[in-house]
Parts: structure tokens; C-alpha cells; sequence
């Protein structure tokens, strides 16, 4: 079972609440996935919601083709667990950040 971590602006903010967001393989459902990633992780998967991407028509250059097409399935773990590749960042930390580059220009 292939299952990556989907990582963007949106998921991240999700990952505060335990709601960890990955792209699986399109055969694999949603009890497969949750006992992969309790095997992985060591954690207590409570709910899975899937979706299902179609693939969508792009035209490049004038030529036409499509985006592949993907499963992503949001899933729901215990409180207080998290899982590695989802870097929640705190707003005070990146205010520092902030800071600190204003400061060196």
C-alpha cells in the first residue's frame, strides 16, 4: 500500500485538530488504510473520509493531456496523537520568524 502525506496550507491547519490528510492508492479503501497506518505509526485511527479525484484536462503549449487522477483520504486519529511529516507550525513562532527577517534588512 502506497500512502503518502498530502501536505498543504489547508491540510496543516487540519493537523492541529488530528485530521491527517494522504494520498493512497486508488484500489486501497479505507480499512486497508487505517490498518497500515496504525501498523506504521503506533496510533488509534477513529474515522476515514475518502475522495476520489477524476482526472482533469490540461492544455500545455497546445498540446492537451490530463492530470492523473487520485484518492486522498482524510483520516481522524485519537487526541493528543500525531503522525511524522506534518510540521505544525505555531503562529508565535512564525511571528518570530517574521520578525527576524524584518530585522535583518
Amino acid at each position: 500500500m502506497n500512502i503518502k502525506p498530502y501536505v498543504t496550507e489547508k491540510t496543516t491547519a487540519k493537523a492541529k485538530d488530528g485530521v491527517f490528510t494522504f494520498i493512497v492508492d486508488r484500489a486501497g479503501n479505507k480499512i486497508t488504510v487505517a490498518n497500515a497506518l496504525e501498523k506504521l505509526h503506533n496510533v488509534s485511527v477513529l474515522d476515514i473520509t475518502s475522495i476520489s479525484a477524476k482526472p482533469t484536462t490540461r492544455v500545455f503549449r497546445g498540446h492537451k493531456g490530463a492530470k492523473k487522477s487520485f484518492k486522498k483520504m482524510m483520516v481522524t486519529l485519537k487526541k493528543g496523537q500525531t503522525i511524522p511529516g506534518f510540521e505544525i507550525v505555531d503562529d508565535k513562532q512564525e511571528s518570530k520568524k517574521e520578525e527576524k527577517t524584518k530585522v535583518a534588512k
